[in-house]
């Protein structure tokens, strides 16, 4: 049954070819896991706060959400948007640029990390040990999320959809699983934090590793210079965008509290 409807589907697509002048099939596979990554990635995200919702008060809830807010904010001072210009240098037959632009990322991501010490500091010199221990972690991990981000783009880069879902799949379901079985041992904030960003770096770091295997990129910086100019400016326009996705539940905080932020999340 499910075969019949397959290939009557295969020759549907076949027949629209005619009038589309382009693969039809390869149109609507590509677009499938496109979508399925997409929902993926809605759902998990969905998932991680109706269970953080749930498990936290909406003080404790409402800094949680402030410490990403604020995480997502430094992220504006990296290069935020070095995805953009590795997918123009993949299109370009160039891959094997990856290696070097991953640890260029992870070095231009230093000042902003650094800058998240110092305002975890701040916290810290005023009593407040749960907001300065969570921003010296996101200090600690920001490089290495910042510039594991390239990893979501590879395989859609090269047209491979379906291994850019799985990886994405992949990604969510452990920070979701990690999440959940923190909360079976605490629900401590700056415990929630620490597990949140490391398993983040993690498993980006061996999908990155799996990813440059599959894809059998050789380390070669040729063309590194060019793609970090790109990155740089695309890097510069992406930065308003990153802080005004952020800026409200960081404004909320100041200005009235952790509770308005967990009623806004």
């Amino acid at each position: 049954m499910i075969g019949n409807t397959k290939s009557r589907l295969y020759r549907f697509l076949r027949w629209t070819e005619r009038y589309t002048k382009t693969d039809m099939v390869y149109f609507a596979s590509g677009n499938f896991w496109l979508l399925f990554g997409r929902v993926t990635s809605i759902v998990a995200g969905m998932g991680i706060t109706v269970v953080l919702a749930n498990s936290f008060s909406l003080e404790e809830f409402g800094t949680y959400k402030y410490i990403l807010a604020t995480a997502g904010i430094l992220g504006a001072f990296t290069l935020n948007s070095v995805a953009g210009a590795l997918i123009r240098a993949i299109n370009q037959g160039k891959q094997n640029v990856i290696p070097s632009v991953y640890r260029t990322t992870l070095k231009w991501s230093v000042p902003a990390a650094i800058l998240s010490c110092t305002v975890a500091g701040y916290y810290l010199y005023h009593g407040n040990s749960v907001l300065g221990w969570s921003l010296v972690i996101v200090g600690l991990t920001l490089p290495h999320q910042t510039a594991l981000a390239i990893t979501k783009v590879l395989f859609a880069a090269h047209g491979d959809f379906k291994n850019a879902a799985k990886y994405n799949t992949i990604r969510n379901l452990v920070q979701v699983g990690a999440i959940i079985c923190a909360l079976l041992l605490s629900t401590n904030v700056l415990t929630i934090v620490a597990i949140y960003m490391s398993s983040s770096v993690i498993i980006g770091y061996i999908t990155y590793r799996q990813s440059l295997a599959k894809l059998k990129v050789v380390d070669d910086p040729t063309y590194h210079d060019e793609v970090i100019h790109y990155a740089l400016h695309f890097s510069f326009m992406g930065a308003f965008q990153t802080v005004v996705a952020q800026i409200d539940q960081f404004l909320l905080w100041h200005f009235t509290g952790p509770v308005a932020v967990a009623t806004y999340g």
